[in-house]
């Protein structure tokens, strides 16, 4: 016999057991399944990320007609290789004030894998930053082959929403939007002052 091969000699991490398996080929029409067999101590089965050793040897009841070319036909190497993922983004990183808390959107966070520092929410405008990092680097890697830390930067701005301006009486709005108000102010004993404001949102 000069080759025992895997169905698949390479697996990519599950975050569960994985068995390997003898590939189906044919010696004298017996399928070579059937005549070796792994030996108990062989590493069949592995979880994490490794490369992992599983020994062959022929039954005994085939050791009279079938004999490996050599020693290394009966060791089989095989790999379970990290789980790839892509790197999240941010939806949008410029986000409007509104007065209350607010969470950056991220596309491709996955809370079981990852996790979030830093400052991925806020309330008043101003610029945020946080880093996301893999809860498993042994098992997983971005999609550009590293496990480093990710870094983002994201923003809230000043709100441009028009302000609403309610009259008590007396005032009135220039087409620009801008309110303008009489107030009258009496002074004990002095002739009365009209005055004028504009109200205009900055």
């Amino acid at each position: 016999i000069t080759s025992v091969e895997l169905v698949k000699s390479t697996l990519v991490y599950a975050g569960e057991p994985q068995t390997i398996q003898l590939k189906n080929s044919y010696i004298n029409n017996t399928n070579i399944k059937d005549i070796v067999e792994f030996t108990t101590t062989s590493e069949i089965q592995g979880e994490d990320v490794d490369t992992y050793t599983a020994v062959v040897v022929i039954k005994q009841q085939y050791t009279n007609n079938y004999e490996f070319e050599n020693e290394q036909v009966g060791i089989i190497e095989w790999t379970i290789t990290p789980k790839v993922l892509a790197i999240p983004t941010m939806i949008d990183d410029v986000i409007e004030y509104n007065g209350g808390e607010q969470e950056v959107i991220i596309s491709g966070y996955d809370d079981t894998t990852m996790k979030i520092t830093g400052n991925n929410t806020g309330v008043v405008a101003n610029t945020y930053r946080f880093a996301i990092e893999l809860l498993d680097k042994n098992n997983y890697v971005w999609e550009d082959g590293t496990t480093d830390t990710q870094f983002y930067t994201w923003k809230i701005v000043k709100s441009n929403t028009a302000l609403v301006v309610t009259l008590v009486a007396g005032g009135t709005v220039t087409a620009a939007g801008v309110a303008t108000y009489s107030v009258i102010k009496v002074r004990k004993g002095k002739r009365r002052k009209k005055r004028f404001y504009n109200l205009e949102e900055e």
